[in-house]
């Protein structure tokens, strides 16, 4: 049995004042008791932070695709860069930055991390051998840094709505919706308290109506995460409504068993309609508020979405910058600059802006990840964080306006140590194989 004492705990709804907790050798809080002393105490704990979605080897593309070319600035011409570095990966290679990549999301606050893992194959499109080789890495990588896992391995099957795959995108390909459901038979025994196998399939326009079809009249996809790219891209909504006669996400609740278990990435261009569907469904709008910023892919109506109490999870997505409260303010701003106002996500049950956005991102994570985390509650895993007290944005607390100084002028810096199910993985801001990961990191970028 593990204990520790804080001054002020968040539980994922509430602050606490002067508590303990108590955490069985599972990881998981047991109890929740007044302070008693006696035992380490800290001033501020949060519960750890989910990144919901994340292609992981795109984090040796950061910075490498922010230069301008005539006519192909957009999603679709960054998306000719991530091409360009597929092709150049080696198997070490990814593995050097996954093991790179899981110390710097723990040192982030990540105490969980949901990969969205599309590179299935040789650059070439031949397969690998064993074929679930980079899925094994990511599973070895996470269990070595410590970080809890949920890995999505994704269908995907076309180039377009209808249209043949390219040949950039030969890595990515499943043959089949059975050799999909096959792959993930063959992960999912690995399940456990740390490492959840889920399923994703990467966009209505990489997998066709058939395809679907088969897929969703299996039951392997009941009781996991179930996450899909959708109406990210003013272009791809234009091309479902041709192909289809509706918009992504208005076809895919009219046509897939859409439920709790679902995130819906992006979710950027949607309509009222299709806002209120996604609430009925009760899913996840799994929100990359950087990376959507660095894409120039538009503005999630946020708004709307709390007025239908949605719940929303942060993914570091292309993995450009991770800082889990950067996430959440670029959200904000972006709808501050939508709306021509300030404190939007806030309304009359909830007049903190930073209050608002925390709870639901941490009922949304729980949810999108398959794990009992974003709380620190009996029977919640337990990860979580310990704040520097000394820093500028966490001195002095006060619960009532903590979370907006945390998120409006704190960052990642005021993370001080990480724990995932009561073990420490970060001390005083590190990860004890950040140097070392990093060098091997660096030797990818070398040979860029």
């Amino acid at each position: 049995m593990k204990l520790l004492e804080a001054d002020l705990l968040f539980d994922g709804e509430d602050w606490q004042k002067d508590i303990r907790l108590e955490i069985d050798n599972s990881g998981r809080v047991v109890r929740c008791l007044p302070a008693q002393g006696g035992v380490t105490r800290y001033r501020v704990v949060i519960p750890g932070f989910v990144n919901s979605h994340s292609h992981c080897f795109q984090r040796a593309m950061a910075g490498f695709a922010e230069i301008s070319f005539e006519g192909k600035n957009s999603f679709w011409g960054w998306r000719e860069r991530m091409y360009g570095l597929v092709g150049g990966l080696s198997e070490q290679d990814f593995f050097k930055i996954c093991r790179f990549f899981m110390a710097e999301n723990l040192q982030s606050g990540y105490t969980t991390l949901t990969e969205f893992h599309y590179f299935h194959h040789e650059a070439n499109g031949l397969p690998r051998v064993p074929r679930d080789l980079l899925c094994l890495h990511l599973i070895e990588n996470a269990k070595r840094a410590g970080i809890r896992l949920t890995l999505l391995p994704v269908l995907y099957m076309l180039g377009g709505f209808g249209k043949t795959a390219l040949k950039e995108q030969q890595a990515f390909l499943m043959n089949s919706v059975a050799d999909y459901l096959e792959f993930l038979d063959g992960l999912s025994p690995k399940n456990s308290d740390s490492f959840l196998c889920g399923m994703a399939i990467h966009s209505l326009r990489a997998v066709s109506h058939e395809a679907l079809k088969e897929l969703f009249s299996n039951t392997t996809h009941q009781k996991i995460p179930i996450h899909i790219h959708i109406a990210e891209q003013e272009l791809e909504v234009l091309e479902c409504q041709k192909f289809y006669g509706k918009r992504p996400v208005e076809w895919l609740l009219q046509n897939l068993p859409v439920n709790e278990q679902w995130s819906l990435i992006h979710a950027t261009h949607v309509n009222a309609l299709e806002l209120s569907g996604m609430a009925c469904k009760n899913v996840v709008a799994g929100l990359c508020p950087i990376t959507e910023a660095n894409l120039g892919d538009g503005v999630f109506p946020l708004r709307d979405w709390f007025d239908w109490n949605g719940k929303i999870s942060i993914g570091s997505d292309s993995n450009i910058r991770l800082d889990p409260f950067e996430e959440l303010r670029m959200l904000e701003y972006g709808q501050r600059l939508l709306y021509k106002s300030r404190c939007v996500a806030a309304d009359r049950t909830q007049n903190s802006t930073g209050t608002r956005l925390i709870k639901s991102l941490y009922r949304g994570s729980s949810q999108s990840s398959g794990f009992k985390v974003g709380g620190l509650k009996v029977s919640d895993m337990a990860d979580f964080i310990v704040l520097d007290a000394n820093h500028p944005s966490v001195i002095h607390p006060e619960p009532e306006t903590l979370w907006d100084r945390l998120i409006f002028s704190g960052s990642k810096e005021m993370i001080q140590d990480v724990f995932v199910g009561g073990v420490q993985v970060v001390s005083q801001g590190k990860h004890q194989d950040y140097h070392d990961a990093l060098e091997g990191f660096s030797e990818v970028l070398l040979g860029r």
